[in-house]
């Protein structure tokens, strides 16, 4: 109810207002994992800003951020440098700085000297406060706002680029500073002991870096250094930048004590520079995050998500021979794994992408393969809300003469598949022979068999009365494999012939989706016929019956749902 509220309550803040009130929740916590922003704390300040659009500045320190003086359009970029006069000025941990240091380091120059004694006497009187209640006092200091103070720190120089330093050596092994293992598969991991009774078994972990230009001089930058996964930031710090060349940040086990003992996570460290820098922040290798011995799927992932994952390893894949070699060897654990939400990891070289498996391709796609690719389709019962009833059954087609090839190739190609992460778990090179012969065995066979031959790897819906609302044509399907060996293959050909960046590649592709693909096919019933109705993600489109495009069909679109539900 609070999220609503507070979304409402942004929608009715001035034009050219709503995204810096947003970007304001943003930086003081509003969402995040750790730390969060209170919900009444983030709906006040809005309502402040409602009433006032000047207070959308002024009452930031009620959601934990220094007061800013605004005068027309907001800038959004004060709010990374009211961020940081927070965190250097009422740092959330004791500072070794007295107030009159900490108030001297924000440079207000000569003509500033009563302005600077004045901060100072007040940082002395809050030190002993909740950091809340110590903004809430400087809160009612006009003079001392952001813009009517103006720092010389934030002008002094200006970070160019962030270059993070790899843990592992030549070797490929982690330095022992980084506090990292290496576990059995080559993956990088960071292991919290909950049972630790002394420091030297507690877990820690030591990121390093280095800024550009090497001339800045010390305090000029602040850095955010977070332990992401996902979405999630796992544990953060903000360090000032020490005048040297090497940065470097410790995480202890401590920073971790808000993790469930049992999760496993897939982690990044992300460097980024505070105060509105256009420096690119700099992303780690990444690493396992768990619990002791843990061995379970990891919770969830980080890296950019595609659409498949031929797109994913054209960002990662350097030339075309090692394109083809990971094609090759989809088993390969140290480059692709799978977490609890469904999403599919390949890493290579410190550099990880994603792909979606929705939860419905990757459980047919492993009973397929537990089935050793017997000759079948599936049906699936849904309610009139598009709910699932029970689990996909699967309905086998008869080895007759004329298909035993198909059988064979299909039974091969389930063996070569069973090791990887499932049917959008491989590259679809065109020179994996088990492809290419499941593809040319299935066209055969349709030239002299049955309709319901080039039915097999597809989901029928039907209702609870048993009327079949629809047809779902799966990735596996010989027709879905040879379109996505024609992606593929077009991806590589681009990426690596025509030597096109992977993220213009990606641009250029974007508007091939799959569609129409097939357009039709023979219907169950004799005499009626499946047409194309919707794509399905990227990896599987929706027919409907020729004769009955019923309007129960709308729900097909979310049946790869997360949560099971059949509904849009």
């Amino acid at each position: 109810m609070f999220k609503e509220a507070i979304e409402l309550a942004r929608q009715n803040l001035q034009r050219g207002y709503k995204g810096f009130a947003q970007k304001a929740l943003s930086k003081a916590g509003w969402g995040k994992r750790r730390h969060p922003l209170a919900p009444w704390a983030a709906f006040t300040y809005l309502c402040r800003a409602i009433e006032d659009s000047c207070q959308v500045g002024v009452a930031l320190p009620m959601i934990g951020l220094w007061p800013v003086a605004v005068d027309g359009e907001p800038n959004d970029a004060d709010l990374d440098n009211s961020l940081r006069l927070v965190e250097r000025l009422i740092p959330a941990q004791a500072s070794r700085s007295s107030p009159e240091q900490r108030a001297a380091a924000l440079m207000l120059g000569d003509p500033d000297a009563a302005r600077e004694a004045k901060l100072a006497s007040i940082l002395r009187e809050v030190d002993s406060l909740p950091r809340l209640d110590a903004l809430a006092r400087l809160g009612r200091e006009p003079d001392l706002w952001l813009n009517r103070m103006n720092p010389g720190l934030f002008d002094e120089q200006t970070i160019q680029a962030i270059e993070w330093l790899p843990w592992r050596g030549k070797t490929k092994k982690p330095a022992v500073w980084s506090g990292l293992t290496v576990n059995d598969d080559g993956r990088l991991e960071l292991r919290l002991n909950p049972n630790a009774e002394d420091t030297a078994s507690r877990a820690r972990l030591e990121v390093r870096w280095r800024a550009e230009p090497d001339s800045l001089a010390k305090g000029v930058v602040d850095y955010l250094v977070e332990v992401r996964s996902g979405p999630d930031t796992l544990a953060e710090k903000t360090v000032t930048h020490n005048g040297k060349s090497l940065q470097k940040v410790i995480f202890t086990q401590d920073d971790f004590d808000g993790l469930e003992e049992d999760a496993r996570f897939e982690a990044q460290v992300i460097i980024g520079a505070l105060g509105g820098s256009a420096c690119e922040a700099a992303e780690s290798e990444d690493f396992l995050l768990c619990f002791g011995e843990t061995a379970t799927s990891a919770k969830s992932s980080t890296g950019k998500v595609r659409p498949t994952l031929a797109l994913a390893l054209a960002h990662l894949a350097v030339d075309d021979e090692t394109f083809k070699q990971l094609a090759l060897d989809p088993g390969n654990r140290s480059v692709f794994s799978t977490d609890k939400n469904g999403f599919i990891t390949c890493r290579l070289d410190g550099k990880i992408g994603r792909v979606f498996c929705p939860p419905l391709i990757a459980q047919l796609g492993q009973d397929w393969a537990n089935r050793e690719g017997a000759l079948g389709r599936w049906r699936l019962t849904v309610r009139s809300d598009g709910t699932r009833v029970g689990e996909a059954a699967f309905v086998p087609v008869a080895c007759e003469l004329g298909n035993e090839r198909l059988a064979q190739q299909s039974r091969q190609l389930a063996h070569w598949m069973a090791g990887s992460q499932g049917p959008l778990g491989i590259l679809y090179h065109h020179e994996i022979a088990a492809l290419n012969q499941y593809v040319l065995a299935a066209s055969d066979a349709w030239q002299q068999g049955t309709p319901e031959l080039i039915l097999i790897n597809t989901l029928e819906v039907v209702s609870l009365a048993g009327r079949t609302l629809g047809l779902i044509v799966l990735p596996i399907h010989p027709l879905r494999v040879a379109w996505q060996q024609s992606f593929d293959l077009l991806v590589a050909h681009h990426r690596y012939q025509e030597r096109l960046p992977a993220g213009k590649l990606e641009h250029l592709l974007e508007h091939i989706t799959g569609a129409h693909y097939p357009s039709f096919l023979p219907g169950i019933v004799p005499g009626e016929a499946f047409v194309f109705a919707d794509t399905l993600g990227f990896h599987a489109v929706a027919l409907a019956r020729l004769r009955l495009f019923d309007p129960g069909f709308r729900h097909f679109g979310a049946i790869f749902a997360l949560d099971g539900r059949v509904s849009v």
